[in-house]
C-alpha cells in the first residue's frame, strides 16, 4: 500500500516547480484513498454510484442452526448475524417468526414446534 501525502497548495500553486516527491504523492494518493490508507480522506457514500455494489461484489457467508424437539414440542430462539438475509427453516411443520428481541445487529428468528420434529435454520448474511 502507498502512503497518503498531504500535498499543500504551495506544492500545485501556478509557478511552482514539480518536486519529484510531489509527483509521486499525486501519483500514490488515489491508491492510498481507494485503500483506505491512514490519514487518507474517506470515500464518501455520495461517491458511490446507486447500483454499483451488488450481491458480485459483497462477500457472503452461509451458517445454519439445528433443531431437534421431543414429542411435547418446543421453541428455539436464533441469533442471525448481523445484514442476514431472510433464513430458510428446512422443518416440516410448526411456526418460523421473527423474534420481537432481535435488533438490527442481532436480528432473531423463533422456530415453535407442538409436537415432535427435528429440522435447520440456514441463512446468508453480509460478511465484512
Amino acid at each position: 500500500m502507498p502512503a497518503y501525502t498531504n500535498i499543500s497548495n504551495a506544492l500545485v500553486a501556478v509557478g511552482a516547480k514539480p518536486f519529484a516527491s510531489t509527483v509521486q504523492a499525486l501519483r500514490d494518493n488515489p491508491i492510498a484513498i481507494a485503500e483506505g490508507e491512514a490519514g487518507a480522506p474517506r470515500i464518501q457514500r455520495a461517491a458511490i454510484v446507486d447500483g454499483a455494489i451488488n450481491r458480485v461484489k459483497l462477500q457472503t457467508a452461509t451458517a445454519s442452526q439445528s433443531y431437534s424437539f421431543g414429542s411435547g414440542g418446543g421453541s428455539l430462539i436464533v441469533t442471525l448475524n448481523p445484514y442476514s438475509f431472510i433464513p430458510a427453516n428446512t422443518g416440516s411443520s410448526g411456526s418460523f417468526a421473527f423474534a420481537n428481541s432481535g435488533s438490527v445487529d442481532a436480528p432473531r428468528v423463533v422456530v415453535s414446534h407442538g409436537s415432535s420434529a427435528s429440522g435447520s435454520i440456514v441463512w446468508r448474511y453480509i460478511d465484512a
